[in-house]
């Protein structure tokens, strides 16, 4: 019995500590209208044009830190691509709540991407390719009520 307990008390001694993530909700929309005002936070090209047409994408990435941001993913486990339908715009047909890795407590770093797709598949893609792609600020956010926030930060032009 005595070893026993000597062998646990090493096994414990042994083990590391490690930081906990969860995951947190996020609303992945530019435009709401909060209290009665419409807030717009539209994309623009480099010429200074509000994004549009299905030529471009957008994709919410976070993550707990703002060097492990990752692409966020919906309900059924898949990436949700944004497109632009008009003025800047960006929506997801049928889903704007994404999931996103976070902290213990629901806090995560975000950034939205933008790319053209004739440039690839991904925003990475496109990055290689040297244009057509853009990012916002990052922003560090937590959920919150309801499970919901806002990404209130205006996309900067390419």
């Amino acid at each position: 019995m005595r070893m026993m307990l000597i062998l646990l008390w090493g096994l414990v001694g042994t083990l590391t500590a490690c930081g906990v993530f969860g995951q947190a909700k996020f609303w992945f929309i530019n435009s709401w209208t909060s209290r009665g005002e419409r807030q717009f936070y539209p994309v623009y090209d480099w010429l200074g044009n509000p994004l549009e047409g299905s030529n471009w994408l957008a994709e919410l990435y976070g993550g707990p830190s703002p060097d492990s941001l990752s692409a966020a993913w919906g309900f059924e486990d898949e990436r949700v691509l944004a497109m632009f339908p008009k003025g800047g715009l960006f929506i997801h047909p049928s889903e704007f709540i994404v999931l996103v890795h976070a902290d213990d407590r629901g806090w995560a770093w975000l950034q939205v991407k933008v790319w053209d797709i004739r440039l690839g598949t991904t925003f990475e893609e496109a990055v290689a390719k040297g244009c057509g792609a853009t990012t916002s600020r990052r922003c560090f956010m937590r959920e919150g009520l309801y499970g919901l926030t806002y990404t209130r930060h205006r996309i900067l032009s390419a």
